[in-house]
């Protein structure tokens, strides 16, 4: 029965027309208007439950996911907390090997630097010996020429005075001869 009210109330806006008479105007208007009310109070009462079915069902769903949402928010922000960590772990570590690095490159420095000084000891120490060496060696070698020098000139005078003693005494003695064989 409900379809066949509705079906009459659809049908008789159409036949009001139909009719075209401005005495009716005003049932026309009527008619409108209580159909309207009608298609509404029949729109409602058939498709509340239903309306009302899908806007739960609907809620629900849009519930259901704003959690997934959040819930993914929520780990991302946990994951996205600790990565920030791992890299200030990461930085902190970096720091950390730049200053051992640091340190180990002032303490190889300094090792360099000592063994550097000790060499430089060393090659000055071996020179001086070598200077002192070439020194006593030069000393040595001008007394060895001072003396064959000096031998040389002692043996040159003492042959000149012995030649000239000799001389003097072959002299004197060849002298006597003549003198004597004469």
């Amino acid at each position: 029965m409900p379809a066949s009210v509705a079906a009459l109330v659809l049908a008789l806006p159409s036949t009001a027309l139909a009719a075209g008479d401005a005495a009716h105007g005003k049932q026309l208007l009527l008619y409108a208007v209580v159909n309207f009310a009608l298609l509404s109070a029949l729109a409602f009462w058939k498709g509340r439950k239903p309306l009302r079915e899908f806007l739960v069902r609907r809620y629900q769903e849009i519930t259901i996911e704003m959690h997934q949402v959040e819930e993914a928010r929520d780990a991302l922000n946990s994951e996205l907390d600790n990565v920030n960590g791992q890299l200030k772990a990461v930085d902190s570590e970096a720091d950390e090997l730049i200053a051992g690095i640091v340190a180990a490159a002032e303490q190889q420095a300094k090792q360099i630097e000592e063994s550097a000084a000790a060499a430089a000891d060393a090659a000055r120490r071996g020179a001086q010996q070598q200077v002192a060496a070439l020194e006593d060696a030069a000393r040595q070698r001008i007394v060895n020429q001072a003396t064959v020098m000096l031998t040389d000139k002692a043996r040159d005078a003492l042959e000149s005075s012995v030649d000239g003693t000799r001389s003097t005494a072959y002299s004197q003695a060849g002298a006597n001869r003549i003198g004597a064989s004469s």
